[in-house]
Protein backbone atom coordinates (compact mmCIF):
# COMPACT_ATOMS: atom_id res chain seq x y z
CA UNK A 1 0.00 0.00 0.00
CA UNK A 2 1.46 3.53 -1.03
CA UNK A 3 0.30 6.69 0.09
CA UNK A 4 1.57 10.10 -1.50
CA UNK A 5 1.55 13.79 -0.61
CA UNK A 6 0.61 16.91 -2.12
CA UNK A 7 3.70 17.98 -0.94
CA UNK A 8 5.06 19.54 -4.50
CA UNK A 9 7.35 17.04 -5.85
CA UNK A 10 6.61 16.38 -9.41
CA UNK A 11 5.01 12.84 -10.02
CA UNK A 12 4.62 12.27 -6.13
CA UNK A 13 5.82 8.78 -5.09
CA UNK A 14 5.76 7.80 -8.85
CA UNK A 15 7.98 10.92 -9.82
CA UNK A 16 11.45 10.54 -10.97
CA UNK A 17 13.99 9.72 -8.03
CA UNK A 18 16.93 11.52 -9.98
CA UNK A 19 15.37 14.75 -11.20
CA UNK A 20 16.72 16.50 -7.68
CA UNK A 21 19.03 14.63 -6.70
CA UNK A 22 21.70 17.15 -5.73
CA UNK A 23 23.34 16.34 -2.72
CA UNK A 24 23.75 13.19 -4.09
CA UNK A 25 25.25 14.61 -7.44
CA UNK A 26 27.80 16.98 -4.95
CA UNK A 27 28.84 13.75 -3.26
CA UNK A 28 30.03 12.44 -6.66
CA UNK A 29 27.18 9.75 -6.25
CA UNK A 30 25.10 9.32 -9.22
CA UNK A 31 21.56 8.54 -8.16
CA UNK A 32 19.56 5.42 -9.49
CA UNK A 33 15.89 4.73 -9.92
CA UNK A 34 13.42 5.47 -12.72
CA UNK A 35 10.00 6.99 -12.50
CA UNK A 36 6.54 4.55 -11.87
CA UNK A 37 8.52 3.05 -8.58
CA UNK A 38 5.34 2.96 -6.12
CA UNK A 39 3.12 1.84 -9.04
CA UNK A 40 5.56 -0.58 -10.06
CA UNK A 41 5.84 -1.88 -6.51
CA UNK A 42 2.22 -2.09 -6.02
CA UNK A 43 1.40 -3.63 -9.17
CA UNK A 44 3.67 -6.20 -8.53
CA UNK A 45 2.52 -7.39 -4.51
CA UNK A 46 -1.27 -6.93 -5.47
CA UNK A 47 -1.14 -3.45 -3.56
CA UNK A 48 -2.93 -0.06 -4.21
CA UNK A 49 -1.29 3.12 -4.61
CA UNK A 50 -3.10 6.51 -3.65
CA UNK A 51 -1.70 9.94 -4.57
CA UNK A 52 -2.00 13.75 -4.41
CA UNK A 53 -3.09 13.41 -0.56
CA UNK A 54 -3.38 16.32 1.72
CA UNK A 55 -1.57 15.64 5.33
CA UNK A 56 -4.84 15.94 7.06
CA UNK A 57 -6.44 13.24 5.02
CA UNK A 58 -3.76 10.63 5.15
CA UNK A 59 -4.81 9.08 8.28
CA UNK A 60 -8.82 8.81 7.00
CA UNK A 61 -7.36 7.54 3.49
CA UNK A 62 -5.55 4.86 5.24
CA UNK A 63 -8.25 3.45 7.39
CA UNK A 64 -10.28 3.13 4.27
CA UNK A 65 -7.75 1.28 2.36
CA UNK A 66 -7.19 -0.92 4.91
CA UNK A 67 -10.69 -2.03 5.60
CA UNK A 68 -10.96 -2.58 2.02
CA UNK A 69 -7.88 -4.80 1.81
CA UNK A 70 -9.34 -7.22 4.91
CA UNK A 71 -12.77 -6.98 3.23
CA UNK A 72 -11.82 -9.59 1.26
CA UNK A 73 -9.33 -13.10 1.24
CA UNK A 74 -8.74 -14.39 -1.77
CA UNK A 75 -7.39 -17.73 -1.50
CA UNK A 76 -6.46 -19.47 2.17
CA UNK A 77 -4.91 -22.68 0.96
CA UNK A 78 -2.35 -25.61 2.61
CA UNK A 79 1.37 -25.76 1.82
CA UNK A 80 4.08 -28.24 3.12
CA UNK A 81 7.46 -27.41 3.56
CA UNK A 82 10.35 -29.23 4.91
CA UNK A 83 11.68 -32.82 4.66
CA UNK A 84 8.56 -33.92 5.46
CA UNK A 85 6.52 -32.70 2.69
CA UNK A 86 7.61 -35.88 0.57
CA UNK A 87 4.95 -37.79 3.19
CA UNK A 88 1.72 -35.77 2.28
CA UNK A 89 0.52 -37.32 -0.26
CA UNK A 90 -2.94 -35.13 -0.96
CA UNK A 91 -4.32 -32.27 0.56
CA UNK A 92 -8.09 -31.74 0.05
CA UNK A 93 -9.47 -29.19 -1.29
CA UNK A 94 -6.25 -29.27 -3.11
CA UNK A 95 -6.95 -25.25 -4.51
CA UNK A 96 -8.44 -24.18 -1.09
CA UNK A 97 -10.97 -21.27 -0.11
CA UNK A 98 -11.79 -18.25 -1.57
CA UNK A 99 -12.70 -15.38 -2.15
CA UNK A 100 -13.69 -15.28 1.68
CA UNK A 101 -15.22 -12.66 3.29
CA UNK A 102 -12.43 -10.57 5.45
CA UNK A 103 -14.73 -9.03 8.36
CA UNK A 104 -16.24 -12.30 9.41
CA UNK A 105 -14.98 -15.65 10.91
CA UNK A 106 -14.62 -19.05 9.02
CA UNK A 107 -13.81 -22.23 10.09
CA UNK A 108 -12.14 -24.12 6.90
CA UNK A 109 -11.62 -28.05 7.06
CA UNK A 110 -9.01 -29.63 5.19
CA UNK A 111 -7.73 -33.46 4.71
CA UNK A 112 -4.23 -34.50 4.72
CA UNK A 113 -3.46 -38.32 3.13
CA UNK A 114 0.24 -39.57 4.79
CA UNK A 115 1.82 -41.77 2.88
CA UNK A 116 5.29 -43.85 3.54
CA UNK A 117 8.06 -42.96 0.66
CA UNK A 118 11.40 -44.11 2.85
CA UNK A 119 12.29 -47.81 3.45
CA UNK A 120 13.38 -48.41 6.91
CA UNK A 121 17.13 -48.52 7.55
CA UNK A 122 19.17 -50.38 10.55
CA UNK A 123 18.66 -46.96 12.57
CA UNK A 124 15.72 -45.08 13.06
CA UNK A 125 15.19 -42.16 10.64
CA UNK A 126 13.73 -38.21 11.98
CA UNK A 127 12.52 -35.53 9.34
CA UNK A 128 11.07 -32.21 10.14
CA UNK A 129 9.02 -29.72 8.41
CA UNK A 130 5.49 -27.84 8.41
CA UNK A 131 2.35 -27.26 7.74
CA UNK A 132 1.82 -23.63 6.44
CA UNK A 133 -1.19 -21.73 6.01
CA UNK A 134 -1.47 -19.50 3.29
CA UNK A 135 -3.52 -16.23 2.77
CA UNK A 136 -3.28 -14.46 -0.48
CA UNK A 137 0.48 -15.63 -1.25
CA UNK A 138 1.12 -14.97 2.48
CA UNK A 139 2.19 -17.82 5.40
CA UNK A 140 -0.25 -16.94 8.01
CA UNK A 141 -0.11 -19.57 10.39
CA UNK A 142 2.47 -22.84 10.65
CA UNK A 143 2.24 -26.42 11.80
CA UNK A 144 5.60 -27.91 12.68
CA UNK A 145 5.58 -31.54 11.71
CA UNK A 146 8.08 -34.55 12.87
CA UNK A 147 7.68 -38.03 10.92
CA UNK A 148 9.53 -40.54 12.66
CA UNK A 149 10.38 -43.61 10.13
CA UNK A 150 11.41 -46.57 12.38
CA UNK A 151 14.73 -48.34 11.95
CA UNK A 152 14.56 -52.04 10.32
CA UNK A 153 13.92 -55.34 12.40
CA UNK A 154 15.20 -58.76 11.49
CA UNK A 155 11.35 -60.94 10.54
CA UNK A 156 11.77 -64.68 10.57
CA UNK A 157 8.37 -65.80 9.44
CA UNK A 158 7.54 -69.43 9.77
CA UNK A 159 4.46 -71.82 8.68
CA UNK A 160 3.28 -73.93 11.09
CA UNK A 161 1.29 -77.29 11.24
CA UNK A 162 0.32 -78.72 14.35
CA UNK A 163 -2.20 -81.81 15.11
CA UNK A 164 -3.98 -84.15 13.06
CA UNK A 165 -4.41 -82.82 9.53
CA UNK A 166 -7.73 -85.20 8.31
CA UNK A 167 -8.45 -85.45 4.34
CA UNK A 168 -11.57 -83.38 3.93
CA UNK A 169 -14.81 -83.69 2.10
CA UNK A 170 -13.95 -80.45 0.36
CA UNK A 171 -10.68 -79.45 -0.48
CA UNK A 172 -7.46 -80.98 1.24
CA UNK A 173 -4.96 -78.14 2.31
CA UNK A 174 -1.89 -80.22 3.69
CA UNK A 175 -1.40 -84.03 3.33
CA UNK A 176 -3.33 -86.21 5.93
CA UNK A 177 -0.89 -87.80 9.14
CA UNK A 178 0.16 -85.75 12.37
CA UNK A 179 2.17 -83.05 11.98
CA UNK A 180 4.81 -81.07 14.56
CA UNK A 181 6.85 -78.22 14.23
CA UNK A 182 9.58 -76.72 15.86
CA UNK A 183 10.89 -73.09 15.44
CA UNK A 184 14.24 -73.25 17.19
CA UNK A 185 16.19 -69.44 17.86
CA UNK A 186 19.49 -68.96 19.17
CA UNK A 187 21.49 -65.55 19.80
CA UNK A 188 24.67 -65.98 18.09
CA UNK A 189 25.64 -61.69 18.29
CA UNK A 190 27.24 -60.41 21.78
CA UNK A 191 24.10 -58.40 22.59
CA UNK A 192 21.13 -59.10 24.03
CA UNK A 193 18.08 -59.15 21.11
CA UNK A 194 14.37 -58.43 22.16
CA UNK A 195 11.70 -60.76 20.28
CA UNK A 196 8.39 -60.18 19.91
CA UNK A 197 6.04 -62.98 18.78
CA UNK A 198 2.77 -62.65 16.81
CA UNK A 199 0.95 -65.25 15.23
CA UNK A 200 -2.00 -65.68 12.62
CA UNK A 201 -4.19 -69.22 12.23
CA UNK A 202 -5.38 -69.81 8.72
CA UNK A 203 -6.66 -73.17 9.79
CA UNK A 204 -8.01 -74.67 13.41
CA UNK A 205 -9.01 -78.02 13.83
CA UNK A 206 -9.64 -78.33 10.24
CA UNK A 207 -11.82 -75.51 9.37
CA UNK A 208 -9.86 -72.97 7.16
CA UNK A 209 -10.58 -69.45 8.36
CA UNK A 210 -8.63 -67.59 5.75
CA UNK A 211 -8.85 -68.79 2.64
CA UNK A 212 -8.16 -66.35 0.15
CA UNK A 213 -10.21 -64.01 -0.37
CA UNK A 214 -10.51 -64.24 3.38
CA UNK A 215 -7.47 -62.80 5.63
CA UNK A 216 -6.04 -63.25 8.97
CA UNK A 217 -3.97 -60.65 10.52
CA UNK A 218 -0.95 -62.05 12.58
CA UNK A 219 -1.10 -60.78 16.31
CA UNK A 220 1.33 -60.39 18.62
CA UNK A 221 0.99 -62.97 21.54
CA UNK A 222 4.37 -63.15 23.57
CA UNK A 223 8.15 -60.87 24.19
CA UNK A 224 11.21 -62.31 25.30
CA UNK A 225 14.67 -61.28 25.97
CA UNK A 226 17.36 -63.54 24.34
CA UNK A 227 20.64 -63.13 25.96
CA UNK A 228 23.86 -63.80 23.98
CA UNK A 229 24.30 -67.60 23.47
CA UNK A 230 20.83 -68.39 24.47
CA UNK A 231 19.06 -70.72 22.65
CA UNK A 232 14.83 -71.04 23.05
CA UNK A 233 12.08 -73.18 20.71
CA UNK A 234 8.59 -72.20 20.03
CA UNK A 235 6.74 -75.26 19.24
CA UNK A 236 2.71 -76.13 18.55
CA UNK A 237 2.57 -75.96 23.03
CA UNK A 238 3.89 -72.95 22.73
CA UNK A 239 1.36 -71.52 20.19
CA UNK A 240 -1.81 -72.58 22.84
CA UNK A 241 -0.43 -69.07 24.56
CA UNK A 242 -1.75 -67.39 21.14
CA UNK A 243 -4.67 -69.74 20.54
CA UNK A 244 -5.70 -71.06 22.92
CA UNK A 245 -6.83 -75.23 22.96
CA UNK A 246 -6.99 -76.87 19.72
CA UNK A 247 -6.38 -80.01 18.65
CA UNK A 248 -4.85 -79.36 15.07
CA UNK A 249 -3.84 -75.81 13.74
CA UNK A 250 -2.11 -74.10 10.16
CA UNK A 251 -0.69 -70.88 10.95
CA UNK A 252 2.07 -68.24 10.79
CA UNK A 253 4.93 -67.24 13.37
CA UNK A 254 6.33 -64.05 12.86
CA UNK A 255 9.52 -63.75 15.04
CA UNK A 256 10.22 -60.50 15.40
CA UNK A 257 13.66 -59.00 16.49
CA UNK A 258 15.88 -55.90 16.79
CA UNK A 259 18.91 -58.02 16.20
CA UNK A 260 19.83 -61.12 14.11
CA UNK A 261 19.08 -64.79 15.27
CA UNK A 262 19.77 -67.73 13.52
CA UNK A 263 16.50 -69.75 13.32
CA UNK A 264 15.72 -73.15 11.77
CA UNK A 265 12.65 -74.99 11.50
CA UNK A 266 12.19 -78.68 11.92
CA UNK A 267 8.46 -80.02 10.82
CA UNK A 268 8.03 -83.91 12.08
CA UNK A 269 4.94 -85.72 10.16
CA UNK A 270 3.96 -89.35 10.70
CA UNK A 271 1.13 -91.57 9.12
CA UNK A 272 -1.09 -90.28 5.94
CA UNK A 273 -0.88 -94.05 4.72
CA UNK A 274 -4.23 -95.18 2.87
CA UNK A 275 -5.58 -98.94 3.01
CA UNK A 276 -4.38 -99.15 -0.65
CA UNK A 277 -0.79 -100.20 1.17
CA UNK A 278 -1.11 -103.98 0.65
CA UNK A 279 -2.12 -104.76 4.50
CA UNK A 280 -4.38 -107.23 5.68
CA UNK A 281 -8.56 -105.43 5.96
CA UNK A 282 -8.30 -106.81 9.23
CA UNK A 283 -5.24 -105.04 10.91
CA UNK A 284 -5.27 -101.96 12.49
CA UNK A 285 -5.10 -98.74 11.15
CA UNK A 286 -2.64 -97.00 13.27
CA UNK A 287 -0.45 -100.16 12.90
CA UNK A 288 -0.87 -99.64 9.51
CA UNK A 289 0.24 -96.04 9.41
CA UNK A 290 3.29 -96.68 11.37
CA UNK A 291 4.69 -99.81 9.46
CA UNK A 292 4.19 -98.11 6.21
CA UNK A 293 5.00 -94.37 6.85
CA UNK A 294 7.76 -93.78 8.93
CA UNK A 295 8.01 -90.57 10.44
CA UNK A 296 9.66 -87.76 8.13
CA UNK A 297 11.65 -85.00 9.39
CA UNK A 298 12.42 -81.75 7.40
CA UNK A 299 14.77 -78.90 8.88
CA UNK A 300 15.51 -75.95 7.37
CA UNK A 301 16.90 -72.33 7.86
CA UNK A 302 14.74 -69.31 7.60
CA UNK A 303 16.47 -65.84 6.71
CA UNK A 304 15.23 -62.89 8.13
CA UNK A 305 13.14 -60.44 6.32
CA UNK A 306 14.05 -56.61 6.92
CA UNK A 307 11.08 -54.40 7.80
CA UNK A 308 9.77 -51.88 10.36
Amino acid sequence: MAVGTDTGAAGDLDGDPSAQAWNYADAGCTPGGAAGQAGRITAATGGSYTSGLSPADVVTTLVELIKTAVTSIGNVHLTPTGGTAEFVGSISPAGGYGPLPGDSEHVLTFELTWRGTRPCGREAQEFTGSIDVVADGVVVATKPVRVTVPGCRFHYPVAFVCGPQKAGDECLTVAPGHYATVATLYNPTSCPVVIEKRFAPVAINGDVVAREPRVAKVRPFAKIVLRPGEVTIDDCCALREAVGGFDSVIGLLDIVANGPLDVTVTTTVAGGCSSRDGHDEGEAEGDKRASCCPPAISTRSVEPRMAP
